[in-house]
């Protein structure tokens, strides 16, 4: 759990024991009170221990490309097809299979179910490239933005995946450089 999590947790039982000794030195809380507020702390403990483990488990961390990369090397290191063909998740993105196919200024975009046999009509975007910083660590990387849509990458370290992340989604997952022949 982060430190944030116990720190809420910290906070929730300094409160309920401050409610429940100063209640019981003034004399408005009764026996039956102090009871229930007893009850509250191991079940508010609890609630924000497991509420923390369940956004722990959606985070995935990679780390991204080298900062000595240029935009001609990302652009190079882009042109290719790049699949996701992991086991789908029904809670968590994609919902599906997806292609990507970029040439040196667009990319068409597939996508299909686990038990197609070919990939969908294909969609084309044009994307750019940046470089920018994390906002947790202040760690530069190459973020990949495909225009008119929600969708965003960032490159990974050894340069064979893309991190993908939607605009408002709890998820991310990953692209390899691979095509995948759906018919075999």
């Amino acid at each position: 759990m982060s430190s944030g999590g116990y720190l809420v947790i910290g906070l929730y039982v300094a409160l309920l024991s401050g409610l429940m000794v100063g209640g019981s030195r003034s004399g408005w809380a009764s026996k039956y009170q102090r009871s229930i507020a007893w009850a509250l702390v191991p079940g508010g403990v609890a609630l924000v221990f497991f509420v923390g483990l369940k956004l722990e488990s959606n985070k995935t961390e990679y780390k991204t490309i080298a900062s000595q990369q240029t935009e001609v090397d990302v652009q190079a290191l882009l042109i290719g097809v790049w699949t996701h063909t992991r086991p789908v998740s029904q809670d968590r993105e994609p919902y599906g299979w997806e292609r990507w196919a970029f040439t040196s200024g667009a990319v068409q975009i597939q996508s299909a179910r686990p038990s197609d046999t070919q990939w969908g009509s294909p969609e084309l975007y044009g994307y750019e490239i940046t470089r920018k910083k994390t906002a947790d660590t202040g760690q530069w990387y190459w973020h990949v933005h495909i225009k008119d849509t929600a969708l965003n990458a960032a490159v990974t370290e050894d340069g064979n995946a893309l991190v993908v992340f939607r605009l408002g989604a709890d998820s991310n997952y990953l692209l390899r450089k691979e095509d995948k022949d759906l018919t075999k």
